[in-house]
């Protein structure tokens, strides 16, 4: 027998699924359209992750994190997070938009098929030799050649940012977690008996002078 997906919560206020399964190859959409999403890209030689800026109008630049900062993506459905289209638009005018994720490449192009369909990212970091280490994974935002002091980064991750703490905003975890039932080790929905009184101390055994009294008149009758 085939076992069911796990069944996710609603995701919370405001945030949106957009894909039932990542992992699956899109069907019935325009190709070309799907690759016009999915340009942005890094550079694989030179000191710097990605190209100068191309548009000299936009004095911003901001950097976002994708899994659990403004995806999540951990169990084959893709959910945004809440309005993450409408911050998009609102500064796409002002602001130069990168992604950088430590996601695998193909991971990451899927995610922007589905958050880039105004194409106002303009550039993808992934997971790579030039910036990433299994130990070490912090996002110096000197790699990108851009003003740091018009630069901004969203991240959930505190250790991403410790090369450049001052341009950084932590967030909170965005996560769509599984429904648990009780067969799966829930807590019961039934209410938990009232345990049994403790037995009684030594101290409460201890007869009292009278009781004493009676105790030996009856043994002595006997």
């Amino acid at each position: 027998m085939t076992e069911s997906p796990p069944k996710l919560t609603p995701p919370p206020n405001g945030s949106a699924l957009l894909r039932e399964n990542l992992f699956e190859e899109k069907k019935d959409d325009d190709d070309g359209e799907l690759l016009k999403r999915r340009e942005p890209t890094m550079l694989l030689k030179g000191k710097k992750l990605i190209a100068p800026p191309s548009d000299g109008t936009k004095r911003y630049t901001v950097v976002f994190d994708l899994d659990e900062t403004v995806v999540y993506a951990r169990d084959g459905p893709l959910y945004a997070r809440a309005y993450l289209k409408d911050l998009f638009r609102f500064i796409k005018d002002d602001f130069e938009v990168i992604v950088w994720t430590a996601g695998e490449r193909d991971y990451a192009k899927c995610i922007l098929e589905e958050i880039n369909e105004d194409h106002i990212i303009q550039h993808l970091v992934y997971r790579h030799e030039k910036w990433f280490r299994e130990e070490d994974y912090t996002k110096d935002l000197r790699q990108l050649g851009r003003d740091l002091n018009y630069t901004l980064m969203i991240e959930n991750t505190p250790d991403c940012v410790r090369a450049n703490p001052q341009n950084s905003i932590i967030v909170e975890d965005f996560e769509v977690l599984p429904e648990t039932t009780e067969e799966e080790g829930s807590m019961p929905t039934s209410p938990v008996p009232t345990p049994p009184p403790p037995p009684a101390q030594a101290a409460d055994m201890i007869p009292t002078a009278d009781e004493a009294k009676d105790t030996a008149a009856l043994q002595a009758s006997s």
